[in-house]
């Protein structure tokens, strides 16, 4: 008892309140989380060397029957920055293309600020992380939680270490979304 009420007073400590709950969780805490899971899952930790122009924050491999799996991600601090790592992403994925994938990983974010994220501008930011395959992940690392909200890897084994992994955004954002872009189609 005293185990959970330690957990639960630790994690209300990391999030701070007012217009939107905001997890306050480290830069090095959030990366050591994200590595820890990786080698859970089985992965391999690579080093962060330059792929093209930019180095990302985590990079892992998995061998499987022959079959490589590669991961490249970048952290961002929160919604506000995932645009610029996507950027970051992309120039990656521009120089290693499908032989990896790619991971955008940040603390828990609000799930109201997340939504406006994905559903601005007519969901300009989902439809294009979507169409390039780019994975969004939030993490709780005191609680060893990752959750891959948009996208999935391409190795079906890792998809089962993520928490939820059947529940996505995509369903509840694509809902949103399609009627209103269908119906400006229709004119």
């Amino acid at each position: 008892m005293d185990k959970d009420r330690e957990k639960a007073e630790g994690t209300h400590s990391q999030v701070r309140e007012g217009d939107f709950r905001i997890w306050d969780i480290s830069p090095e805490a959030a990366l050591c989380g994200v590595k820890d899971f990786l080698e859970y899952a089985g992965y391999e930790l690579q080093p962060e060397d330059y792929i093209g122009f930019l180095r990302p924050d985590f990079r892992a491999r998995r061998q499987d029957k022959g079959k490589e799996f590669q991961v490249v991600g970048v952290l961002a601090n929160g919604i506000e920055d995932a645009v610029l790592g996507c950027i970051r992403l992309m120039a990656m994925k521009a120089v290693l293309g499908d032989a990896a994938d790619y991971a955008l990983a940040m603390p828990m974010v609000n799930e109201y600020l997340m939504i406006e994220y994905f559903m601005e501008d007519r969901g300009r930011w989902y439809f294009a992380m979507k169409d390039h395959e780019i994975m969004m992940w939030l993490l709780k690392p005191d609680e060893e939680i990752t959750w891959c909200i948009l996208g999935s890897p391409r190795d079906r084994h890792f998809n089962n270490f993520f928490v939820l992994p059947d529940f996505s955004v995509e369903q509840y954002i694509n809902a949103k979304l399609l009627p209103g872009i269908l119906e400006e189609e229709e004119y």
